[in-house]
C-alpha cells in the first residue's frame, strides 16, 4: 500500500534500482525497459540519480 507521496517516489526509486540490485545493468538508465529514461526526460529525475552503485549497497 502506498501512504503519500513521499512512499510512492521510494517505490519508483526502487523499482528503477531493481535491474541493478539483480545485476542485469549497471546503471538504472542502462535497463532499456526502466521508467527513469521517461521520468528523465520529463525532468522529473535528474540524470544523475542513474550513477553505478558501488558493491551494490542500496542501503538496506
Amino acid at each position: 500500500m502506498i501512504r503519500d507521496a513521499a512512499d510512492c517516489a521510494a517505490h519508483v526509486r526502487y523499482c528503477w534500482a531493481s535491474p541493478v540490485k539483480h545485476g542485469f545493468a549497471a546503471r538504472a538508465v542502462d535497463w532499456p525497459h526502466s521508467s527513469i529514461h521517461r521520468d528523465i526526460r520529463l525532468g522529473r529525475v535528474e540524470a544523475e540519480w542513474s550513477v553505478e552503485v558501488p558493491d551494490g549497497r542500496f542501503g538496506e
